[in-house]
Formats: structure tokens, sequence, C-alpha cells
């Protein structure tokens, strides 16, 4: 389906965004 590859990568936006907000609070910490 056309929504598929979109939300696919809308994901692993948010997956790579949400790793680098992690590994910037465990930096921090």
């Amino acid at each position: 389906m056309i929504w598929e590859p979109i939300t696919f990568e809308k994901l692993s936006l948010e997956i790579s965004k949400g790793e680098k907000e992690m590994s910037s609070e465990n930096f921090f910490k």
C-alpha cells in the first residue's frame, strides 16, 4: 500500500529521534 513506506519512514524517524534523546539523557546523567 501507499501509506506503508511513509509510516515506516516516520516510525524510523521517531525511533532514531527517541534513541538520540535517550542517549543524550544518559550522557547528561
